[in-house]
């Protein structure tokens, strides 16, 4: 193999591991909202507004997200990890709640598409208010 063979090769080689680089770092995917969620307490009962107000806070407290809630009804999460902040409204009644994109930092948000770290945080979060509202009576 001549020297000019071997440095294409070599060449490409770089392309290659650059692309397969670069293609690791931008892990984008679609922005995971949940919406109408069911409300399963135990007993099937429908618990009182201000008890899912209570579950879906103690739920975001426990995860690291700053739950402020906005009026009955509606809470806006914000969850700050390092550089990065990610912000949800939660709409919520005694029979469903929904989990909604409201805003980002350093998390590479395109509108429709967003850093795939988020989509985890809101999968932890809706799994967690799940928990919390399983145990209303």
């Amino acid at each position: 193999m001549n020297s000019r063979m071997k440095d294409l090769r070599i060449f490409a080689i770089i392309l290659l591991s650059l692309g397969l680089l670069l293609a690791a770092g931008c892990r984008t995917a679609p922005v995971r909202n949940v919406t109408n969620s069911p409300i399963m307490t135990v007993g099937n009962t429908s618990p009182e507004l201000q008890k899912v107000r209570g579950a879906i806070i103690k739920a975001g407290a426990g995860n690291g997200w700053q739950m402020n809630p906005v009026q009955d009804g509606l809470i806006i999460g914000t969850l700050n990890i390092r550089t990065h902040q990610a912000v949800v409204s939660i709409n919520y009644d005694t029979k469903t709640y929904s989990i909604t994109y409201k805003d980002s930092l350093n998390l590479k948000y395109n509108g429709s598409k967003i850093h795939s770290n988020y989509n985890g945080w809101v999968t932890n979060l809706d799994n967690a208010i799940k928990r919390e509202l399983a145990e209303l009576k």
